[in-house]
């Protein structure tokens, strides 16, 4: 069987990479303004300490979720484990493009008791495409754009209908 959609979690190894980065600058710090010799080793053993849990936290999450014709299926990379979804469970669909940040652009799928953060599936009429496809499995889905002034917005309007703000 295969995926209409799928996507992946890539930004869990992206913010483990960050999170490596800050305590390698912070102990880097600690060494150039000569802070006591006990100091150092502490802050070194519990960056490792952090380190690893960051990493156990990120490695369980990483996941590949794929939207096939009758099911959500979502399965983790580096445990043997596969969750399935209905398209009834889903209750809000999530497109984050914050254009002010270097946060990269995600998606979110909001469960009746889970939340999936992953990539975006598509862009532009592409995700326009995929909207309608999952509105024609669930017509209660929320989909939600943010920052509501982003150009997906306007381009999800013209095809679902206008929404203007109440006052």
């Amino acid at each position: 069987m295969i995926a209409k959609y799928s996507s992946n979690s890539q930004q869990k190894y992206d913010d483990f990479t960050i999170i490596i980065l800050i305590l390698t600058l912070i102990n880097i710090s600690l060494f150039c303004y000569k802070i006591s010799f006990f100091l150092i080793i502490i802050s070194i053993i519990l960056s490792i300490f952090f380190g690893i849990l960051a990493f156990n936290k990120l490695y369980r999450q990483a996941f590949k979720i794929s939207f096939f014709e009758d099911k959500i299926e979502v399965k983790y990379d580096n445990i043997i484990k596969t969750e399935t979804f209905s398209y009834s469970d889903i209750l809000a669909y999530k497109y984050s493009a914050p254009y002010s940040s270097k946060t990269p652009h995600s998606n979110y799928l909001i469960l009746k008791n889970y939340k999936f953060r992953f990539t975006p599936i598509a862009r532009n009429e592409g995700f326009i495409v995929f909207c309608k496809w999952l509105k024609a499995k669930n017509e209660s889905i929320k989909i939600e754009i943010v920052p509501s002034d982003n150009y997906l917005n306007h381009l999800y309007q013209e095809e679902f209908g206008f929404n203007y703000r109440k006052r």
